[in-house]
């Protein structure tokens, strides 16, 4: 568990820096209550899915310890708003409960590794 928590989170972290633009990505400590404006992709007609949620870990390193070789980090779940999307016909609360269910368990998660590698000293 431990190391398949520190290599989600590097991995997460390496997309998150790679491929996002200022602005498209919220996260759950910005906003932790989802919204239907938070899904801007416009879904194309050959999608299969009613709701494509684009989650990410992001994680800050805070403090890294060189002497002793210790690391501190922060690691929030985020939306990235631009690749995700709902179909308007399926837009109903139950559907953005559902959505909300994966985004807290994604920030569950982000803080189960946060303290996990916090805790490495």
């Amino acid at each position: 568990m431990k190391k398949s928590c520190l290599l989600i989170v590097l991995f997460m972290a390496v997309i998150y820096t790679a491929g996002a633009v200022e602005g498209d990505t919220i996260t759950y400590l910005s906003k932790s209550q989802l919204e239907w404006s938070d899904f801007r992709m416009k879904p194309g007609i050959s999608d299969s899915l009613k709701l494509s949620l684009n989650l990410t870990i992001v994680t800050i390193t805070k403090d890294v310890g060189f002497w002793f070789g210790t690391i501190t980090v922060e690691s929030v779940a985020g939306i990235r708003r631009d690749s995700s999307y709902v179909k308007p016909e399926f837009m109903t609360d139950q559907l953005l409960k559902y959505a909300q269910i994966k985004y807290d368990i994604a920030h569950f998660y982000a803080k189960e590794c946060e303290k996990e590698i916090n805790e490495r000293k």
